[in-house]
C-alpha cells in the first residue's frame, strides 16, 4: 500500500511554488499557519517548513521575520547546508560579516559555504582570505576539468565578487541561466551584469521576473538599476 505523504509535506511544497509566483504572503501565511498547526513535526521538517518561511519573508522585505525563522530553524539539531548557506547570503545582505563567519568558520569543505565564509572574510578584511580565494579557485578549476557545472551559480558568483573579474562572472552567469532559474540564479546574473558594466544583459531576468510576478525585494532593487529595453 502506498504510503501517502503528510500533508503539510505537500503545503511546503506548493507554498515555495506560490511564493515564486505572485501569490508570496499568501504562501507566507498559509504555511505558517500550517506550522502552527503541525507542531509535533520532525526537527528536520521544522528546519525545512522555517527555513522556507525565512526566505519568502526575505523576499517580501520583512527582514526581522525572516530572522527569526532563520534562528528557529537553528535550534532543531545540527544545521544543513542549505539553512546555512541561506542564512550567510542573510547576514551578508544585513552588513554582517562577523556572524558569518562565526556561523561557517567550521565548514570548509562544502564549496559553496567556504565561499560565503571567504565573502565576510572579504568584507573584514581578514588575513585568511587570500588562502580561501586559492582554495576555491582549485576548487572550481578542478570541477570545470571534470567537466562538473553543478556549481555554476557559486562560481559566477566567485568570479565577481572573489576575483573581481565580472566579465567572466556574467558569462558564468548567462550559462548558468540557461538552465537554472531560481531567485539566486537570477540575482548572481543581474550583480554580474551591472558589475560588468552591462546591465541590458540581465534583461532576460527583468522579463522572467514580470512573466512570473516574482515579489523579492532584493532583486527588486537590483532590477531599478536596469536599463528599460
Amino acid at each position: 500500500m502506498r504510503k501517502l505523504t503528510p500533508a503539510y509535506i505537500s503545503a511546503t511544497c506548493a507554498a515555495g511554488v506560490a511564493s515564486l509566483s505572485g501569490r508570496a504572503v499568501q504562501a507566507y501565511d498559509e504555511l505558517k499557519e500550517t506550522l502552527d498547526k503541525n507542531a509535533s513535526v520532525s526537527p528536520a521538517d521544522k528546519v525545512w517548513m522555517e527555513t522556507a518561511l525565512a526566505e519568502i519573508a526575505a523576499r517580501l522585505d520583512r527582514p526581522g521575520v525572516a530572522e527569526a525563522h532563520f534562528r528557529r530553524s537553528l535550534q532543531h539539531g545540527a544545521p544543513d547546508p542549505y539553512l546555512k548557506a541561506a542564512y550567510a547570503d542573510f547576514l551578508l545582505d544585513a552588513n554582517r560579516p562577523a556572524e558569518v563567519v562565526r556561523l561557517l568558520s567550521e565548514d570548509l569543505r562544502i564549496d559553496g559555504l567556504l565561499l560565503r565564509l571567504a565573502l565576510a572574510e572579504q568584507a573584514l578584511g581578514a588575513a585568511a582570505l587570500p588562502g580561501r580565494v586559492a582554495d576555491l579557485k582549485a576548487r572550481f578549476d578542478a570541477a570545470r576539468a571534470r567537466g562538473d557545472r553543478v556549481h555554476l551559480r557559486e562560481e559566477a558568483r566567485f568570479y565577481t565578487a572573489l576575483l573581481k573579474q565580472p566579465r567572466e562572472g556574467l558569462r558564468l552567469a548567462q550559462v548558468n541561466w540557461a538552465v537554472q532559474k531560481e531567485p539566486a540564479d537570477a540575482r548572481i546574473l543581474l550583480e554580474a551584469a551591472l558589475a560588468a558594466g552591462e546591465p541590458a544583459a540581465a534583461r532576460a531576468v527583468v522579463d522572467w521576473m514580470r512573466q512570473n510576478n516574482l515579489e523579492d525585494a532584493p532583486l527588486a532593487r537590483l532590477v531599478r538599476r536596469v536599463p528599460p529595453s
